[in-house]
C-alpha cells in the first residue's frame, strides 16, 4: 500500500508492487547468482580474493584452466568440492569464472561429467597443492 496526498487530503491506495525472486528478472544468470551465493564471500565479485588464504583468480586462473591438473584443482578445492551445488551447477559456475571473471581465452568449457570425475578428489593442504601446481605449470609454460 502507498499513501498519496492530493489537495491536502491523504489518500490510501493499493498499488501493486512486484518483487521477483527470479534471478533472470534481476538480470543475473543462474551461474552468476550461484557464484555470488557460494564463492563471492571469499573470492570477491571480481575474483581478486584475499591472498594468500583465498587466491586471486587472475594470478594463475587462466594457466590452471588450460591444464588437466589445473582443472582438477578448480573442481576439487574445498569450497567447490563441498558446495551444495550440483555437478552441472558447479560446472556452470566454473565456466562463469573462466568467461566473465578471469576472461580465459579459448578454453574448454567445464562439464558436469568432468566435475563429477574430479569432485571426489579431496585436498588436505590446498595451499601446498596450489603452490606446487602453480610452480609446475609456470615451468611448463614460462609465458605465465
Amino acid at each position: 500500500m502507498r499513501l498519496f496526498f492530493h489537495a491536502g487530503l491523504a489518500l490510501l491506495a493499493i498499488v501493486p508492487i512486484s518483487y521477483s525472486n527470479n534471478a533472470q528478472a534481476a538480470g543475473l544468470t543462474k551461474a552468476k547468482t550461484d557464484y555470488i551465493l557460494q564463492c563471492q564471500g571469499c573470492h570477491r565479485s571480481d575474483g581478486t580474493g584475499m591472498p594468500p588464504q583465498t587466491p586471486n583468480f587472475h594470478t594463475h586462473g587462466e594457466l590452471f584452466m588450460h591444464a588437466p591438473e589445473g582443472r582438477r584443482y578448480w573442481v576439487s578445492v574445498p569450497g567447490a568440492a563441498n558446495s551444495p551445488l550440483t555437478d552441472s551447477e558447479l560446472a556452470n559456475v566454473l565456466n562463469y569464472i573462466a568467461n566473465d571473471i578471469v576472461q580465459v581465452k579459448e578454453h574448454q568449457m567445464f562439464t558436469a561429467e568432468e566435475v563429477r570425475e574430479y569432485r571426489g578428489t579431496k585436498m588436505t593442504d590446498v595451499y601446498e597443492v596450489r603452490r606446487n601446481l602453480a610452480n609446475a605449470l609456470t615451468r611448463a609454460d614460462p609465458q605465465h
